[in-house]
């Protein structure tokens, strides 16, 4: 843990204070300096209104007498919905998975579950996760209004920042995903949790990717030498999907910065492809016809369907990051990975996994046959300069685990 960990709260709800105590000594001896312990969900929420601001995460029992896990859960959904949440319990794995689904529910910022007793690198992880989420500025910029916004696409103050993606054996960097922020003068950079919102409520969404992309393909052009599968993925609006011209002013974008259709890789959530059939699946033959290659991302968090992967021109299938977390725990995610990759191969589909933060997890993915990965175990996303830098760093394309 960073400098930034051991300035933040962590707060521990458990009724056993044995297994409260073992909890506050390991996150200590991982860094964290300040640990909150609550009993129960009541004394947990007098807590969070006293500390809303400097809790950095929260790791809660559910099974508790009075206000149990499930109720605290819902509370906290009203008074901190940003707080990260890890559960930890001895209730057996699925169990656990159904108190898990009413917490997302309610809009709690969950970073999943684990098993009593915590593991170090259970802690380890659930805190990496809960400081990325936590670090940047709380603060919405809901003041900011439509000439704010327009004034800063033209000064170039949303910038791309870049998640390099590997192939799993070799290591070699076949790529990045693009992911955007808002970078003003004089302050640190938001995350698009932060503003993209108020940019698709002012109608900006259009013009945000495309400055994107050119700003991209522009970056693309200094990486040097590179593999000719090497690709950027960019990740696309559902409501873009119903532009049909969309296509041929991204082609322009791009093509004004140097790159072309073929070096972009665009992630269309499965909650996209789902909405207004007709038109979506026009528009995204029109778009891999032009070049583009379509990657179905968070594939098993909405409404999958075998159909859909055979009747729409996807050439990527990407797993998300929440089953690759519960990869080393629970069989079931494993068993889930394993079909996800053993269909995507039977339809030619490369596959791609998210949130990869340990090496176990990489050699589970290997051991089931997945392409390419990306995570905190290999890189952070960093902006332009950083990952110009990294790539060149990292010896001809390849880079070992980080």
């Amino acid at each position: 843990m960073n400098d930034a960990s051991r300035a933040a709260n962590v707060l521990v709800i458990d009724d056993h204070r044995f297994q409260r105590s073992v909890l506050t000594r390991m996150l200590k001896a991982i860094g964290i300096a300040s640990v909150l312990e609550a009993e129960d969900g009541a004394g947990a929420l007098a807590i969070v209104r006293a500390q809303r601001d400097s809790l950095m995460l929260i790791i809660t029992d559910v099974d508790m007498p009075e206000m149990d896990g499930l109720e605290f859960l819902r509370r906290l959904a009203e008074e901190a919905p940003r707080t990260p949440v890890a559960i930890h319990s001895a209730l057996d794995r699925a169990l656990l998975t159904s108190n898990e689904l009413p917490a997302a529910a309610h809009g709690v910022a969950l970073l999943g579950g684990h098993a009593n007793p915590a593991t170090e690198a259970a802690l380890v992880a659930a805190g990496g996760r809960a400081l990325e989420r936590t670090s940047s500025p709380r603060q919405l910029v809901a003041e900011a209004d439509e000439r704010q916004l327009e004034a800063a696409l033209k000064q170039h103050e949303f910038e791309p920042w870049f998640q390099p993606k590997v192939d799993l054996r070799s290591g070699r960097v076949t790529g990045a995903e693009v992911l955007v922020r808002w970078c003003r003068l004089h302050a640190d950079p938001l995350p698009p949790d932060r503003f993209l919102t108020l940019i698709r409520e002012k109608g900006m969404m259009r013009s945000l990717t495309l400055a994107v992309a050119t700003r991209c393909a522009q970056y693309l052009g200094q990486v040097g030498p590179r593999g000719k599968d090497f690709t950027l993925s960019l990740n696309v609006c559902p409501t873009l999907l119903d532009d049909p011209e969309f296509g041929a002013s991204l082609a322009h974008a791009l093509t004004g910065g140097g790159a072309t259709p073929e070096e972009v890789v665009l992630e269309i959530t499965e909650s996209a492809a789902s909405r207004n059939q007709g038109a979506a699946l026009e528009n995204l033959a029109r778009l891999r016809m032009r070049g583009f290659e379509l990657s179905i991302d968070d594939f098993g968090t909405g409404h999958s369907s075998l159909a859909k992967l055979v009747r729409t021109p996807f050439s990527e299938l990407k797993i998300d990051r929440e089953f690759v977390a519960k990869l080393t725990t629970e069989a079931s995610a494993r068993t889930l990975v394993e079909s996800m990759v053993a269909i995507a191969r039977r339809l030619g589909l490369r596959t791609v996994a998210e949130g990869i933060e340990t090496e176990a997890q990489r050699e589970i993915l290997i051991a089931l046959n997945c392409d390419m990965g990306q995570g905190y175990l290999f890189a952070k996303p960093m902006a332009a300069a950083d990952w110009l830098q990294w790539m060149h760093d990292s010896l001809g394309g390849h880079v070992a685990s980080r």
